[in-house]
């Protein structure tokens, strides 16, 4: 249980996507939805009601906060309602106010679901979501090149090739130091480079698809903007509606991460942890053992486009294997 929750509430923090309902958001989990459950971001000035219950959420820790959340947001806890402003949240929090409506639209980015006692024992963390069965893989024959491999078995491969591991992403933070770069995006092939360059032509198809992202995705919205203290990092992800395009950017001294993914199209991860930089896309994997590489981290404010031209560079770059 995380710090600072009552054993009365214990809450899963979840994207929704644009217009979702909370209903849609708990079926989406596999999860039932009953009125009041469902909490949504503050992200203007409101008047909430006190009978609606508040929860804080500190970024770094993962941790929800319920005590005496209208003290620390100066409100007086005896009115019947009170305007709440964003500026009123604590740097390093998110403010989450309860919904009594079950038809209210929601915006993408993230919202609180209360748990049923049922589904507690089965969710570890604020955003985890069950992982679907693995694909059954036939064996091969030691002269078997699997150019016959069931045909729905090879369908299972496609549809789940091409996705970010946004799971795993979600939990950096500014203490984490390493990654499991191979759990970072999911694809049917086994091209693997190790100290080697990748060949040009999968390098170009790579970088074809961040380049769509870079020149057909107009619509990015910010999804989560955390600066770490004292200037050692930061995590920012940003999300079109209209293409379902996901992007990520987390820095600090010891761990680097861009993640991009098109809808439909491309998967791409480019790091750099401890020295060591590693590409992983829906095409191939590219790791490095020199161990010599630095980040080179994105001067002025942050933006979508910044990353995604970074991003082009860094893989067309260390997917030559410049670095040796």
């Amino acid at each position: 249980r995380k710090a600072g929750l009552r054993a009365s509430h214990m809450y899963r923090r979840v994207l929704a996507e644009e217009g979702d309902t909370f209903g849609d958001v708990a079926s989406r989990l596999g999860n039932s939805h009953s009125r009041g459950s469902g909490l949504y971001r503050l992200v203007k000035t409101e008047s909430v009601s006190a009978e609606k219950r508040l929860v804080l959420y500190h970024i770094a820790s993962e941790a929800f906060e319920t005590a005496d959340v209208r003290q620390r947001l100066g409100i007086n806890p005896k009115a019947k309602s009170s305007s709440v402003k964003p500026a009123q949240v604590p740097a390093g929090y998110e403010l989450y106010v309860q919904s009594t409506s079950p038809n209210r639209k929601l915006p993408a980015g993230y919202v609180l679901l209360e748990e049923e006692p049922s589904s507690r024992a089965a969710s570890k963390l604020p955003g985890s979501v069950a992982k679907p069965p693995p694909t059954k893989k036939r064996k091969r024959d030691a002269d078997d090149d699997g150019a016959d491999e069931d045909e729905d078995e090879d369908e299972a491969d496609v549809q789940d090739s091409g996705k970010v591991n946004w799971k795993l992403l979600e939990q950096l933070d500014a203490a984490q130091d390493s990654i499991d770069e191979e759990e970072l995006v999911r694809r049917s092939g086994d091209l693997e480079f190790c100290d080697e360059s990748v060949p040009e032509d999968v390098l170009e198809a790579t970088n074809d698809d961040i380049l769509a992202a870079l020149t057909s995705v107009p619509d990015w919205r910010e999804l989560q903007i955390v600066h770490f203290p004292n200037g050692t990092g930061q995590k920012l992800q940003w999300h079109s509606v209209k293409s379902g395009a996901r992007l990520l950017y987390f820095h600090t001294s010891d761990l680097s991460v861009i993640a991009l993914e098109l809808k439909g199209r491309c998967a791409v991860v480019f790091g750099v942890g401890g020295g060591h930089p590693f590409v992983q896309t829906n095409r191939f994997g590219y790791g490095n053992s020199d161990g010599s590489s630095d980040f080179r981290a994105i001067p002025g404010k942050v933006t979508p486009s910044k990353v995604l031209a970074q991003l082009m560079g860094d893989v067309w770059y260390h997917g030559h294997d410049s670095v040796h």
